[in-house]
């Protein structure tokens, strides 16, 4: 009988130690989640420097020839469209990279090549204007304040004369633009009083 109670016990012994071998051992819970990568904002800005850069090389080189500038002005305004709809995709979500940096370079670059095309009619800017204007817009909603930003480092020169109005007023560079040409017609009428012209009838009158 001893016996007997003896190999059952073991028998139960094995079979618990078993159960216990093949149950997998708990893992403990870290609770630390996969860090989600966040949308980047400068894949897609790097993206449009790159594809208008040869479009303003070939603006600069068509309206030195006095070409006709629409197929060009049309594609850029188009880059910045495409732009614009990738960037709007993203609203809502929280990004990563500060885009004021090449925000400003593309700016820049813009204003400066509209800037020395005399050929620019209102009419033919008024898409890109448009155009512009949104992805500045969109932009400043995915990182409030870029457009400040752009607005203190783009030279407030470029802003002058240029038929672009929405981008100048987004950029507040219309203000600016209109007191650099009073400063200028000042400063040139100062520079005819000094040259003897009226200046120096009115010295010679005393």
């Amino acid at each position: 009988m001893f016996f007997a109670k003896l190999i059952t016990s073991s028998i139960v012994l094995f079979g618990l130690s078993s159960a216990v071998i093949a149950s997998p051992i708990a893992q403990p819970e870290t609770h630390l989640e996969e860090k989600r990568q966040l949308p980047d904002l400068l894949g897609p800005l790097s993206g449009l420097q790159s594809n208008i850069a040869p479009i303003l090389s070939s603006m600069t080189s068509v309206a030195s020839k006095g070409g006709d500038l629409t197929g060009l002005i049309g594609q850029l305004g188009g880059n910045f469209g495409s732009t614009t709809k990738v960037l709007s995709g993203l609203t809502g979500q929280q990004t990563s990279g500060d885009p004021t940096q090449l925000a400003t370079s593309i700016i820049s670059s813009v204003l400066s090549t509209v800037g020395h095309l005399p050929t620019l009619s209102k009419a033919q800017s008024s898409p890109l204007d448009s155009s512009m204007s949104n992805f500045l817009g969109v932009l400043n909603t995915l990182s409030p304040g870029v457009t400040s930003s752009v607005s203190s480092a783009v030279p407030s020169s470029l802003g002058s004369g240029l038929p672009l109005s929405g981008v100048l007023n987004l950029l507040n560079l219309s203000n600016l633009s209109s007191l650099l040409s009073l400063t200028s017609l000042l400063t040139g009428l100062l520079g005819s009083l000094l040259g003897g012209g009226l200046l120096g009838g009115l010295l010679g009158g005393l």
